[in-house]
């Protein structure tokens, strides 16, 4: 596992969720959302209705 691994969710919505959820599991109560795709504004939404939603 590289130093990125442990400290980014990256990859599928499910990859995301999975790695989220174990940030969580280990004590997290804070995350920062970055965005670096070209289209910010289709990613974020993808990410509120893919991913976050699975928190809610």
């Amino acid at each position: 596992m590289t130093d990125l691994e442990n400290w980014v969710a990256f990859g599928s919505p499910q990859e995301c969720i999975d790695k989220l959820r174990a940030f969580v599991a280990a004590g997290a109560t804070t995350i920062t959302l970055r965005l670096t795709g070209y289209d910010q504004e289709k990613q974020f939404k993808r990410v509120t209705e893919e991913v976050l939603s699975a928190f809610l």
